[in-house]
């Protein structure tokens, strides 16, 4: 059988340097990905401190909203109770016997309920 001729071969690169080759590869694209994290965290931070900047103003603005609304209706109670106390200062003006007699005779009903319930009396059944 005839001999094959082959094509020219080119010599392959010695060992050593096919694998320092790649090593160096290696290496820059270890830099590159560390560089592009680093790039990416400080690009997450910014957007973390931006994010909590508006979040903080947000709840500012919320708890001023509810902070008025609670003033709100506290003026609005405090105005309650000082129209019912003038209320009850005009009933008393216009009608001072009636008044007094219901005052007593409340303090009275008070008293002896105070008397059956305490059962402080000493005095036994």
């Amino acid at each position: 059988m005839p001999e094959k001729s082959s094509p020219a071969q080119v010599p392959a690169p010695a060992p050593d340097a096919a694998y320092r080759e790649e090593m160096d590869k290696l290496k820059a694209d270890i830099g590159k990905l560390q560089s592009d994290v680093s790039e990416l965290v400080d690009l997450l931070k910014a957007s973390a401190t931006d994010k909590g900047t508006d979040i903080k103003g947000k709840v500012s603005k919320e708890a001023e909203r509810i902070f008025d609304e609670l003033m709100e209706k506290v003026d609005e109670g405090v105005s309650r109770g000082k129209k019912t106390v003038d209320d009850v200062g005009e009933q008393i003006g216009e009608h001072p016997v009636g008044t007094l007699f219901i005052t007593f005779s409340l303090g009275y009903i008070l008293a002896k309920l105070m008397e059956r319930g305490g059962g402080g009396s000493g005095k036994s059944d």
